[in-house]
Formats: C-alpha cells, sequence, structure tokens
C-alpha cells in the first residue's frame, strides 16, 4: 500500500531567518556607508591629482626673506592659493603624527567618530539601537553623541592634542608661506578675469535694472513683466549667489584684507608728523566740545552788529 503523499508546509522560519540577518546586517556593510566611503576616497584622489609638485615646494633657491609685513602677509596668501593641496596635506600629516605618538588619544578619538558614524549617520532607520534593555530615540542618541563630543575634546586630552597639532601645522604653512617667494604674480580680479566679469555683470544689473531704471518702463522677460519688488528680490538672491557661492566673494575678501593689512601695517609703523596739532588744542576738549566752538563763533559774528545798533 502506497504511502500517501506529504502536504508541503510552509514555514515562516526561513522568511524569519532571512529578515533577522537582513536586520542584523552591520552599518559598516550598508550601501550607504560603502557609498559614504568611494565618495571619500574618490574626492581625496581627485583633491591630491591637483596638488604641486613636492620638489617646487621644498626648492631652496626660491626661499628669500619678506621685505616687511606686508609682503609676508602677500607672500602667504598667493602660496595658500597656488600651494592649497600641499599645505593641507602637511597639516593633516602633522595631525596625524601627532595622533600617533598620542595613542590614547588616537584611540578616543576613533571610538568617538566610529560612534557618530555607526549609531547615527549611517544606522538604519529601521533598526533601533537598544542598550541594557532600554530603546534610544534618534534624539536622545544625538543628545547623548554631542555630549560625548564635548566631554572628549574639552576635558580630555584629545581637545588639546588637535588644537596643537593645528597650530603647529599652520606655523610651518605660515613660515613657508612668508618666505616662499610666491609662483602666483597676483591675486586680484585683473587676475580672475571670470569673478571680474561676474561682478561687473552684476554691478550692471544693480544699476539698470533697480537704481536707474525709469519708474515708468517695465522690465519685461520671457512675456512677463516684473514689479519692482520682484526685481529687488531676484537681485538680492543673485548677490547672495554670487558673493557667498562663487569665487568672487573670496577674492574680494582676499583683497579687502589684504589692503587693511597694509594700511594697518603702514599706519603702526609711520611717525605722524603732528607738528603743531597739540599746541593749538583747546582747552576744553571732549566729545561736546564742538558747542562751545560754535558758540564762541556765533558770538564774534554777531558782536559788529550789537555794536553798530547801540551806535
Amino acid at each position: 500500500m502506497a504511502s500517501p503523499p506529504t502536504l508541503p508546509i510552509s514555514s515562516n522560519q526561513s522568511t524569519t531567518t532571512s529578515s533577522a540577518a537582513a536586520q542584523s546586517q552591520p552599518p559598516i556593510g550598508t550601501p550607504a556607508f560603502r557609498s559614504f566611503m568611494t565618495r571619500l576616497s574618490t574626492s581625496v584622489r581627485q583633491g591630491l591629482s591637483q596638488r604641486r609638485p613636492w620638489s617646487e615646494l621644498i626648492d631652496r633657491s626660491s626661499l628669500a626673506r619678506p621685505d616687511s609685513l606686508s609682503d609676508a602677509a602677500s607672500r602667504i596668501r598667493k602660496n595658500l592659493s597656488y600651494f592649497r593641496v600641499n599645505y593641507i596635506t602637511l597639516i593633516a600629516l602633522v595631525l596625524a603624527l601627532s595622533l600617533l605618538s598620542h595613542p590614547l588619544s588616537l584611540l578616543v578619538l576613533l571610538c568617538l567618530l566610529a560612534s557618530w558614524l555607526f549609531l547615527y549617520l549611517f544606522r538604519p532607520s529601521d533598526q533601533p539601537f537598544v542598550l541594557f534593555g532600554r530603546t534610544f530615540s534618534d534624539r536622545e542618541i544625538l543628545g547623548l553623541l554631542l555630549v560625548s563630543t564635548v566631554v572628549v575634546v574639552f576635558l580630555t586630552s584629545v581637545g588639546s592634542v588637535l588644537i596643537s597639532a593645528l597650530l603647529v601645522g599652520l606655523a610651518i604653512v605660515c613660515a613657508h608661506g612668508a618666505f616662499k617667494v610666491p609662483v602666483v604674480l597676483a591675486l586680484s580680479l585683473l587676475s580672475h578675469p571670470l569673478s571680474l566679469l561676474v561682478l561687473l555683470c552684476l554691478l550692471a544689473s544693480w544699476l539698470f535694472l533697480y537704481l536707474f531704471r525709469p519708474s515708468d518702463q517695465p522690465f519685461v522677460l520671457f512675456g512677463r513683466t516684473f514689479s519692482d519688488r520682484e526685481i529687488l528680490g531676484l537681485l538680492l538672491v543673485c548677490t547672495v549667489v554670487v558673493v557667498f557661492l562663487t569665487s568672487v566673494g573670496s577674492v574680494l575678501i582676499s583683497a579687502l584684507l589684504v589692503g587693511l593689512a597694509i594700511v594697518c601695517a603702514h599706519g603702526a609703523f609711520k611717525v605722524p608728523e603732528d607738528l603743531f596739532l597739540d599746541d593749538q588744542e583747546p582747552a576744553n576738549g571732549g566729545f561736546l566740545s564742538f558747542l562751545g566752538g560754535a558758540a564762541s563763533s556765533a558770538a564774534a559774528a554777531a558782536a559788529p552788529a550789537v555794536a553798530a545798533a547801540r551806535v
């Protein structure tokens, strides 16, 4: 007699096992983390490909003492733009050597960085964080990580190691930038024709579309008439984008800072030629001393008229 056929029984065990394995997947294997590491490595390779030759950086024949403080500031500014990638690599190397010489600080910093990566940034949203039988929300995890960061940076030796390494790296960069004769001769609007063109277009837009546009002449673009308020809003948005999101802002700020540094250096070292200012300084000096001067001038002007009236 043949045995009865067995009915297939579906079990949720395999499904449960696969879902548990998917939920227990470590954050380091998530696609977000792999994509982040790929983009990071790509950005680092692209940045390092733009570095200048190290032989050019350490060329002793191009080292010379600056003539003045303004000359040193100008050299630093130009060399920072030219050797930007090399200087960042040098600061990172100093930071790495400082951390390697303090293994405990390096271990604490790596643990803090791993906590930020795997507990907050790349933790799956459907995977709760459970510690000692308690489930923590994203806000609680963020608060704990912020408190841990403040404690590690300001209450341990990690902060002092990082700050000292950054200061040493910046000192090396500034010293090299001050004594290195720059290859780039100028960093101004004339040496940035694209920035100059963008700035001139923005200035022309302000002049001809808002400041000096006749009130009875509407501005029409693509068949649409724009009001004065809409034109002002568009110009403000364009100004913010040009100044803060392009190279125009950095060029203007660097030029202004260099100009202020030159003015301050000249004003500090220039002996003022005040030959007779101290002798003619009024005795009643002060913030409201001009009132006394104006009253005396008015009295002197009115004296002849009063004398003529009496006669």
